[in-house]
Protein backbone atom coordinates (compact mmCIF):
# COMPACT_ATOMS: atom_id res chain seq x y z
CA UNK A 1 0.00 0.00 0.00
CA UNK A 2 1.21 3.46 -0.85
CA UNK A 3 2.12 6.08 1.71
CA UNK A 4 -0.16 9.10 2.05
CA UNK A 5 2.57 11.48 0.84
CA UNK A 6 3.13 9.40 -2.33
CA UNK A 7 -0.57 9.38 -3.16
CA UNK A 8 -0.83 13.16 -2.63
CA UNK A 9 2.19 13.78 -4.84
CA UNK A 10 0.83 11.60 -7.66
CA UNK A 11 -2.68 13.07 -7.32
CA UNK A 12 -1.44 16.68 -7.46
CA UNK A 13 -0.19 16.00 -10.96
CA UNK A 14 -3.65 14.87 -12.13
CA UNK A 15 -6.06 17.38 -10.54
CA UNK A 16 -7.80 18.21 -13.82
CA UNK A 17 -9.78 14.94 -13.59
CA UNK A 18 -12.47 16.42 -11.35
CA UNK A 19 -13.46 15.80 -7.76
CA UNK A 20 -12.27 12.52 -6.38
CA UNK A 21 -14.00 10.89 -3.43
CA UNK A 22 -12.36 9.90 -0.17
CA UNK A 23 -14.65 7.22 1.24
CA UNK A 24 -14.15 6.98 5.01
CA UNK A 25 -15.47 3.62 6.20
CA UNK A 26 -17.15 3.38 9.56
CA UNK A 27 -15.70 1.24 12.34
CA UNK A 28 -19.01 -0.16 13.61
CA UNK A 29 -19.36 2.40 16.37
CA UNK A 30 -18.12 5.99 16.58
CA UNK A 31 -14.86 5.52 18.40
CA UNK A 32 -11.16 6.19 18.38
CA UNK A 33 -10.97 4.13 15.17
CA UNK A 34 -13.48 6.30 13.32
CA UNK A 35 -11.70 9.41 14.63
CA UNK A 36 -8.40 8.09 13.28
CA UNK A 37 -10.00 7.40 9.88
CA UNK A 38 -11.50 10.89 9.73
CA UNK A 39 -8.13 12.40 10.63
CA UNK A 40 -6.45 10.53 7.75
CA UNK A 41 -9.13 11.78 5.34
CA UNK A 42 -8.88 15.39 6.52
CA UNK A 43 -5.09 15.30 6.22
CA UNK A 44 -5.46 14.11 2.62
CA UNK A 45 -8.12 16.73 1.81
CA UNK A 46 -5.93 19.61 2.99
CA UNK A 47 -3.65 18.98 0.02
CA UNK A 48 -6.40 18.42 -2.56
CA UNK A 49 -9.04 21.11 -2.69
CA UNK A 50 -11.20 19.36 -5.28
CA UNK A 51 -11.80 16.26 -3.16
CA UNK A 52 -15.14 15.23 -1.65
CA UNK A 53 -14.94 13.39 1.67
CA UNK A 54 -17.67 10.83 2.24
CA UNK A 55 -17.90 9.37 5.76
CA UNK A 56 -20.11 6.30 5.80
CA UNK A 57 -21.65 4.43 8.72
CA UNK A 58 -24.94 4.21 10.50
CA UNK A 59 -25.84 2.56 13.74
CA UNK A 60 -24.31 -0.87 13.12
CA UNK A 61 -22.38 -3.27 15.30
CA UNK A 62 -23.09 -4.88 18.62
CA UNK A 63 -24.04 -1.59 20.29
CA UNK A 64 -26.49 -0.36 17.66
CA UNK A 65 -29.34 0.02 20.15
CA UNK A 66 -27.24 2.35 22.28
CA UNK A 67 -26.17 4.66 19.47
CA UNK A 68 -28.18 7.85 18.98
CA UNK A 69 -26.20 9.52 16.18
CA UNK A 70 -25.04 7.65 13.07
CA UNK A 71 -21.29 7.14 12.94
CA UNK A 72 -20.94 9.04 9.63
CA UNK A 73 -22.56 12.12 11.20
CA UNK A 74 -20.09 11.97 14.09
CA UNK A 75 -17.19 11.58 11.64
CA UNK A 76 -18.52 14.65 9.79
CA UNK A 77 -18.06 16.57 13.03
CA UNK A 78 -14.48 15.30 13.37
CA UNK A 79 -13.76 16.41 9.79
CA UNK A 80 -15.17 19.89 10.39
CA UNK A 81 -13.14 20.14 13.61
CA UNK A 82 -10.06 19.25 11.54
CA UNK A 83 -10.76 22.13 9.15
CA UNK A 84 -12.59 20.43 6.28
CA UNK A 85 -15.24 22.71 4.78
CA UNK A 86 -18.81 21.49 5.20
CA UNK A 87 -19.54 21.73 1.47
CA UNK A 88 -16.74 19.19 0.82
CA UNK A 89 -18.44 16.54 3.01
CA UNK A 90 -21.17 14.19 1.78
CA UNK A 91 -22.52 11.87 4.49
CA UNK A 92 -23.89 8.33 4.04
CA UNK A 93 -25.50 7.59 7.45
CA UNK A 94 -27.29 4.26 6.90
CA UNK A 95 -24.66 1.54 6.32
CA UNK A 96 -24.20 -1.15 8.98
CA UNK A 97 -21.20 -3.13 7.66
CA UNK A 98 -18.33 -2.90 5.17
CA UNK A 99 -20.30 -4.15 2.17
CA UNK A 100 -23.16 -1.82 3.06
CA UNK A 101 -20.73 1.14 3.46
CA UNK A 102 -19.60 0.76 -0.11
CA UNK A 103 -22.93 -0.28 -1.64
CA UNK A 104 -24.89 2.62 -0.13
CA UNK A 105 -22.08 5.10 -0.86
CA UNK A 106 -22.04 4.03 -4.52
CA UNK A 107 -25.37 5.77 -5.09
CA UNK A 108 -23.79 9.05 -3.96
CA UNK A 109 -20.48 8.38 -5.70
CA UNK A 110 -22.28 7.80 -9.01
CA UNK A 111 -23.80 11.30 -8.75
CA UNK A 112 -20.36 12.84 -8.20
CA UNK A 113 -18.78 10.69 -10.94
CA UNK A 114 -15.16 10.86 -9.80
CA UNK A 115 -12.23 9.25 -11.54
CA UNK A 116 -10.79 7.89 -8.27
CA UNK A 117 -12.29 6.68 -5.00
CA UNK A 118 -9.86 6.52 -2.08
CA UNK A 119 -10.80 4.02 0.63
CA UNK A 120 -9.88 5.04 4.18
CA UNK A 121 -9.76 2.36 6.85
CA UNK A 122 -7.15 0.70 9.05
CA UNK A 123 -4.53 -1.62 7.58
CA UNK A 124 -6.08 -4.80 8.99
CA UNK A 125 -9.46 -3.98 7.46
CA UNK A 126 -8.10 -2.73 4.12
CA UNK A 127 -7.84 -6.07 2.20
CA UNK A 128 -11.49 -6.92 2.87
CA UNK A 129 -12.62 -3.34 2.20
CA UNK A 130 -10.77 -3.29 -1.13
CA UNK A 131 -12.31 -6.62 -2.13
CA UNK A 132 -15.79 -5.15 -1.65
CA UNK A 133 -14.87 -1.78 -3.18
CA UNK A 134 -13.35 -3.21 -6.34
CA UNK A 135 -16.37 -5.44 -6.82
CA UNK A 136 -18.99 -2.73 -6.21
CA UNK A 137 -17.20 0.36 -7.58
CA UNK A 138 -16.36 -1.00 -11.01
CA UNK A 139 -15.45 1.73 -13.44
CA UNK A 140 -13.72 3.81 -10.77
CA UNK A 141 -10.08 3.66 -9.82
CA UNK A 142 -10.05 2.37 -6.22
CA UNK A 143 -7.00 3.36 -4.17
CA UNK A 144 -6.26 2.35 -0.56
CA UNK A 145 -5.57 5.15 1.89
CA UNK A 146 -4.84 3.30 5.15
CA UNK A 147 -4.60 4.83 8.59
CA UNK A 148 -1.31 4.34 10.37
CA UNK A 149 -2.02 2.22 13.48
CA UNK A 150 0.44 1.97 16.35
CA UNK A 151 1.82 -1.24 17.82
CA UNK A 152 -0.59 -1.12 20.78
CA UNK A 153 -3.72 -1.12 18.60
CA UNK A 154 -4.19 -4.87 18.74
CA UNK A 155 -7.90 -4.44 19.43
CA UNK A 156 -8.65 -3.22 15.91
CA UNK A 157 -6.78 -6.19 14.45
CA UNK A 158 -8.88 -8.54 16.57
CA UNK A 159 -12.05 -6.69 15.54
CA UNK A 160 -11.14 -7.31 11.90
CA UNK A 161 -10.57 -10.98 12.67
CA UNK A 162 -14.09 -11.14 14.16
CA UNK A 163 -15.57 -9.57 11.03
CA UNK A 164 -13.73 -11.97 8.74
CA UNK A 165 -14.85 -14.92 10.84
CA UNK A 166 -18.46 -13.75 10.76
CA UNK A 167 -18.31 -13.14 7.02
CA UNK A 168 -17.05 -16.70 6.42
CA UNK A 169 -19.05 -18.59 9.06
CA UNK A 170 -22.12 -16.39 9.74
CA UNK A 171 -21.68 -17.12 13.47
CA UNK A 172 -22.94 -14.06 15.42
CA UNK A 173 -20.25 -12.21 17.35
CA UNK A 174 -21.61 -13.12 20.77
CA UNK A 175 -21.41 -16.82 19.91
CA UNK A 176 -18.05 -16.32 18.31
CA UNK A 177 -16.61 -14.90 21.56
CA UNK A 178 -17.87 -17.95 23.45
CA UNK A 179 -16.39 -20.28 20.84
CA UNK A 180 -13.03 -18.60 21.16
CA UNK A 181 -13.05 -18.92 24.93
CA UNK A 182 -13.81 -22.63 24.84
CA UNK A 183 -11.79 -23.75 21.84
CA UNK A 184 -8.83 -21.39 22.22
CA UNK A 185 -5.87 -21.07 19.94
CA UNK A 186 -6.84 -23.94 17.61
CA UNK A 187 -10.08 -22.18 16.71
CA UNK A 188 -8.10 -19.11 15.68
CA UNK A 189 -5.76 -21.20 13.55
CA UNK A 190 -8.64 -23.01 11.82
CA UNK A 191 -10.43 -19.76 10.98
CA UNK A 192 -7.25 -18.17 9.68
CA UNK A 193 -6.56 -21.24 7.56
CA UNK A 194 -10.16 -21.18 6.27
CA UNK A 195 -9.87 -17.51 5.31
Amino acid sequence: MERLEDIISARNGAQENGPDVVLVLGAGIASWLSRQRAKTASRFAKYLHDTIIMPTGGKGGLFSRLIEIPEAVQMRGYLIDDGVKEEKIVVEPHAVNTHDNIQKSKLLIDKINPKTVYIVTNKAHMPRALKHARNILRGYEVVPLPTNPKWYEFGEQFNEFECLAYEKTKIPMENFYCSLKTVGKRALEKVYNYI
